[in-house]
């Protein structure tokens, strides 16, 4: 799993390692930045247009974090 096959494909380019961590540290900053309130409390907060600025880049992830959406996971089961 972790060592080196010879004249193996690569499973993921590294673009795509790239948005993974830049994503898996975002999701740990604002867990860490967060983690002795709660969401509700912070949501009520926000002015209403920063609220919809983060719902939008949460989407934004999203969908910039999908490589192909013809790829089913269970599709060789």
């Amino acid at each position: 799993m972790f060592g080196g096959v010879a004249h193996a494909d690569p499973m993921l380019t590294t673009l795509a390692m790239i948005k993974i961590a830049i994503i898996i540290v975002a999701v740990v900053i604002c867990h860490w930045l967060m983690r002795n309130t709660r969401v509700l409390t912070v949501a009520e907060k926000m002015p209403w247009w920063m609220l919809g600025f983060v719902w939008a880049l949460l989407v934004l992830m999203i969908i910039w974090s999908q490589e192909s959406s013809s790829a089913f996971i269970y599709f060789q089961f």
